[in-house]
This record gives C-alpha cells, structure tokens and sequence, in this order.
C-alpha cells in the first residue's frame, strides 16, 4: 500500500511517496524536489471505472502555486489487442 520513492523529478533529486486504499482505488502521493525552490506537489487519484480516473491536487512552488484537476483513460495491451481486432485496415 505505501510506496517510497526517490531519484529524478523534473531534472532535481527529489523523494516521494504513494499511498493507496479502498482496493486500490485511491492512490494519494506527495512529491519534494528542487529544493533550493521549495518545490511540493501533493496530489490523489480516483478510478472511477475499470481503466477511467480523475486527478486533482496542489503544486505548492513557493513563488507561484497552482492547483490542477484532470481525467483520463489508462490502456492495457489487452485493451489495445481489443480494439485492433475490432478495426479494419
């Protein structure tokens, strides 16, 4: 369920962390990096349906902060094997 993390995060050494409940469901992740800058990005994912997901968080720079809100699709080989034989070429 917890996950640590540490290496590059956008070009500065940086440390992170994941955690996920709710069967995976809710993944909530932190991230620290560029330090001489202050830089912290908070941030959690729901996955609404098999594959389809909702992001929403915080990047906390200190000079300019910003929040963000997205959606998205997550593909498998298997998925991509369905649709493929589904379209003709």
């Amino acid at each position: 369920d917890l996950t640590l993390r540490g290496g590059l995060i956008e070009n500065t050494g940086g440390v992170g962390v994941d955690y996920s409940f709710f069967r995976n469901k809710v993944k909530v992740t932190a991230e620290a990096f560029d330090f001489a800058n202050s830089h912290v990005r908070a941030f959690a994912r729901l996955n609404v349906l098999k594959g389809v997901y909702v992001v929403g968080g915080a990047d906390l720079m200190e000079k300019n902060p910003s929040s963000f809100l997205g959606a998205g699709v997550f593909l498998t080989n298997d998925d991509l094997k369905l649709f493929l034989s589904k379209a003709s070429f």
